[in-house]
């Protein structure tokens, strides 16, 4: 693992293939980590919400997201987000509400460190108010008004 270094936990939520998690946790054991990197599993309802309550940061380095839920979801609770490349989130940096990298761990560890200096109140603002003009439900509805309105007007 890169070391980020400084007082950093990191919760690692979701699940995936057994033998993944166990190299995982048997790399988190060899480099001393178990007291700062937690395997939590699959999250969901009322945990996943204490989880989201206690976070300081949400870190996605996804290789491939369609949308990423999880960004959404901590943008809108104004919690900042650290995501990789592979995501759609590629405005966080614009909209002052995160960071997106390069998604290996030498870049990922370099943004966390940087992260650790920033504003994550004022980020988490910007990332909230962002969250209500674009996704909530009368951003939503709006923009399928507009779709069909669009529709329904005649074209020359």
């Amino acid at each position: 693992m890169t070391f980020v270094g400084g007082d950093i936990t990191l919760d690692v939520c979701g699940d995936g293939d057994d033998t993944y998690q166990a190299q995982l946790d048997a790399q988190i054991v060899r480099d001393g980590l178990r007291d700062r990197v937690h395997l939590c599993g699959h999250i969901d309802g009322p945990e996943k919400d204490r989880m989201l309550q206690a976070a300081d940061l949400l870190v996605l380095p996804s290789h491939s997201e369609n949308f990423g839920m999880a960004a959404a979801e901590s943008l809108a609770r104004g919690i900042p987000v650290l995501a990789g490349t592979g995501t759609p989130w590629q405005d966080l940096d614009a909209r002052g509400c995160g960071l997106c990298v390069p998604n290996d761990p030498a870049s990922l560890a370099a943004a966390l460190r940087r992260m650790q200096g920033m504003d994550l109140v004022t980020m988490g603002e910007k990332g909230r108010a962002w969250m209500r003009s674009s996704y909530s439900l009368e951003a939503a509805a709006s923009a399928m008004h507009d779709v069909y309105e669009s529709l329904l007007t005649p074209r020359v």
